[in-house]
């Protein structure tokens, strides 16, 4: 994969030959990266309760609820195929609302995350490790959504 291939470049749709083709270059590490860091996220060796395609719908959903559609549809690829920005259509070894919810709260209102909500993935059948797990997966996808708008908005800027 070239630096140009990975999520966040391919996304902002960032040319190798434009000015800011040649600026990212030279940063090329960072992108590389987080590269690295999504496949660990969305496909780990230790899947624990989510599996690689729920994994790849969650990072959809999240994306989705951003408006982020291109993040989303790719994200799409990778999920069950039957999945439907709604519906993962796989099995899950925990209640969908329970786990929508806490996604939802934790991508968009993350200062109102209490104890309580992870009392309840708790009681829902989760382990603390798998707490830990969608928490990463959460976390790195905005991250990832909130470096994909930004090169999308500098590239914007940059055509005008």
């Amino acid at each position: 994969m070239t630096l140009l291939e990975t999520t966040a470049l391919k996304i902002s749709g960032i040319s190798e030959t434009s000015e800011l083709g040649k600026i990212i270059t030279k940063r090329s590490e960072i992108f590389k990266m987080s590269q690295i860091a999504e496949n660990s996220v969305i496909f780990p060796k230790a899947c624990g309760a989510f599996s690689h395609e729920l994994r790849a719908w969650i990072a959809c959903y999240i994306s989705k609820k951003a408006n982020h559609i291109k993040l989303a549809n790719k994200f799409l690829k990778n999920a069950n195929k039957n999945a439907t920005w709604t519906n993962p259509n796989c099995n899950t070894k925990i209640d969908l609302k329970i786990l929508i919810s806490f996604v939802d709260k934790v991508s968009n209102n993350t200062k109102d995350v209490e104890a309580k909500d992870i009392t309840i993935l708790q009681k829902a059948g989760l382990a603390d490790e798998d707490i830990v797990r969608l928490c990463q997966l959460i976390a790195f996808v905005s991250f990832q959504i909130r470096v994909i708008t930004g090169l999308e908005l500098v590239n914007r800027g940059k055509n005008e």
